[in-house]
C-alpha cells in the first residue's frame, strides 16, 4: 500500500474511533512534507517533533496551517528557534530553559503554552 494511502486511511480509522473533543498528536519524525500534509488534509492539525533541528527543515516549507508541538527535550540553545516555530512545548524539565523560552517569546509578544516535567520519583 502506497504510504500517502496508508496515512489517510489511518488517520480516517483514528478519527472515527475517538471523540470530536480528543486532540490527535501526530508525530513527524522523519516524515516528509508530503506525509505531513495528507494527515493534514485527512483531518490531523496538531503535529510534533522531537528534534528543533527538524522542524526548522519542515515548518517553514509548509504551505498550511496547524499547530506545532516540541515532544523532545529542549535544549536552551535552542529556545529562541523554539519560540519562532513552535505553538506548544510540552517538555520543560528546568526553570533555567522555561526563562531562556520566555525571553524570546516575550521578543515575539507570544504565549507560548508549555508541559512542565517534575521528577516525583526522585530518579
Amino acid at each position: 500500500m502506497e504510504r500517502t494511502q496508508f496515512i489517510k486511511d489511518a488517520v480516517r480509522r483514528l478519527l472515527s474511533e475517538i471523540p470530536p473533543s480528543v486532540t490527535i498528536l501526530a508525530a513527524c519524525k522523519t516524515r516528509s512534507i508530503e506525509e505531513v500534509q495528507v494527515a493534514f488534509e485527512t483531518g490531523i492539525n496538531h503535529f510534533g517533533h522531537n528534534y528543533v533541528q527538524e522542524a526548522q527543515a519542515m515548518i517553514p516549507n509548509i504551505a498550511f496551517k496547524a499547530k506545532w508541538h516540541l515532544i523532545g527535550h529542549l535544549q536552551r540553545n535552542k529556545a529562541e528557534e523554539t519560540a519562532k516555530l513552535f505553538d506548544c512545548v510540552q517538555i520543560i524539565d528546568s526553570s533555567r530553559i522555561a526563562l531562556e523560552l520566555e525571553k524570546y517569546c516575550s521578543k515575539l509578544n507570544k504565549i507560548m503554552p508549555i508541559l512542565v516535567e517534575v521528577n516525583s520519583g526522585c530518579e
